[in-house]
């Protein structure tokens, strides 16, 4: 059931929905499927899980692209909608990693915000990749747990209304910052959006010698491995699949080049 929607950027909201047994099992880098709500429309539609809580409540970030995520965008408190969950492989962050990256473009940024509530202690920076600056959220839930919050905009006007405005791509940022550290060691980059800005920042991490982990998002039908959609072309001539071995994957290992 949806308790609540609240706006966070324009055409981008946060749902809260009541589903206490999926709430109490996600883990940070899991998804959940919705229901899907256009005509004509059979799929579940998958989504990050963007925060839980103890009272069984569950948030997802919508951002209104399509038929389908027009009408999340448009649920109202009380409405009653399916959701499955959680799918896909859990992230740990081990624990002798000292410094931590979270790069997110767009409505992507929403998945690693679970990633935040593991790196307390840890040295973290959160760069934010969005196309303007009305599509920008996300710095007040990650202040909780992460200080460094930076963001890039690509089509900016000059004006900074952010503190940590940056003009360009998540990915550049991202690099222009490395320029800036001495020590990279016990060090990882987490990073999810468009598959152009995750690749550019695999080939920086490849560069500099950083383990680089991407969230990958597919088409899929069963959300259980059988259905065989979801799949990603790997390095190796394997293939593996978001909904079972992901949603994360080691950037190293995916095929970037046959990657639709």
């Amino acid at each position: 059931m949806v308790i609540k929607r609240d706006s966070l950027a324009d055409r981008i909201c946060k749902i809260t929905l009541q589903c206490p047994k999926i709430a109490s099992r996600c883990r940070p880098g899991q998804f959940v499927r919705l229901q899907a709500l256009a005509q004509k429309s059979i799929l579940p539609r998958p989504l990050a899980v963007y925060q839980t809580d103890e009272d069984g409540r569950l948030e997802v970030v919508v951002k209104d692209t399509g038929p389908n995520t027009g009408l999340y965008s448009r649920l109202r408190p009380s409405a009653r909608i399916r959701v499955s969950g959680p799918h896909g492989q859990p992230v740990e962050i081990k624990p002798e990693i000292e410094k931590v990256w979270l790069i997110g473009g767009g409505s992507g940024l929403a998945s690693l915000l679970p990633l935040a509530a593991l790196l307390e202690g840890k040295k973290a920076s959160v760069i934010a990749g969005f196309r303007t600056k009305a599509e920008a959220f996300g710095q007040k839930d990650f202040g909780q747990w992460i200080k460094w919050f930076s963001v890039a905009i690509e089509d900016s006007d000059g004006q900074k209304e952010w503190h940590s405005d940056f003009s360009g791509r998540a990915s550049d940022l991202f690099s222009l910052q490395l320029k800036g550290c001495c020590e990279l060691m016990l060090s990882e980059v987490y990073a999810c959006g468009p598959p152009a800005m995750e690749k550019a920042v695999a080939e920086i991490c490849r560069e500099y010698g950083l383990p680089c982990f991407v969230f990958l998002e597919r088409l899929m039908a069963c959300g259980q491995g059988a259905c065989l959609g979801c799949s990603v072309p790997m390095m190796d001539k394997t293939v593996k699949y978001v909904c079972k071995d992901g949603p994360v994957f080691p950037a190293e290992e995916v095929n970037w080049n046959e990657l639709a």
